[in-house]
């Protein structure tokens, strides 16, 4: 639910920035908003946000093929593509980048710096580790976005609720990713 809370908003500050922008000469295709939507890679929740993210524009009137053109990178997991298509975003001149995932959204913020392009990230679970916001929760330079971290103590509470004969509890994790 708070996901999609999330999404939510998102979408709603999606709509906010590209109100002005349906009679832009500047963007790619010179009368509709274009956004580059890049994703790090293939996988189930990252492309539930990314048409999560589509269905809030679409709910908020800005539909592709419609009144909005949508460019969609996925990086396949490998970092090094990604500050390739935040570059090609920019020389494409998108109205808006949305970005999925940590990698993606610190490429998009890198590229983006140098240039007015709003940027709008999702499944990024540390937004401030990934210094995409201040230790403060605000957003950095053009970049804003949700965070996909997990209440962990409510989550416990909750599985202690449902199970209380449980004597262990356990959540999977990797120490090696720095979201996890």
């Amino acid at each position: 639910m708070k996901k999609m809370m999330a999404l939510a908003m998102a979408a709603v500050m999606t709509m906010a920035a590209l109100t002005g922008c349906g009679s832009s000469s500047d963007s790619a295709s010179g009368d509709v908003p274009v956004i580059g939507i890049s994703q790090y890679g293939q996988h189930a929740s990252l492309d539930n946000c990314r048409e999560g993210f589509l269905k809030g524009l679409a709910e908020e009137g800005f539909v592709e093929g419609k009144n909005l053109e949508v460019i969609y990178e996925n990086a396949n997991g490998d970092g090094s593509l990604s500050g390739q298509i935040i570059t090609n975003f920019v020389s494409n001149d998108v109205d808006m980048v949305c970005a999925i995932a940590t990698p993606i959204a610190q490429s998009a913020y890198s590229v983006t710096k140098r240039s007015d392009i709003p940027v709008i990230y999702t499944a990024v679970t540390d937004p401030v580790l990934a210094e995409l916001a201040t230790e403060d929760q605000m957003p950095v330079g053009n970049i804003t976005g949700t965070s996909d971290k997990l209440p962990v103590s409510e989550q416990l509470s909750m599985i202690r609720e449902i199970l209380p004969e449980a004597k262990t509890e356990g959540i999977l994790y990797s120490t090696n990713e720095v979201n996890s």
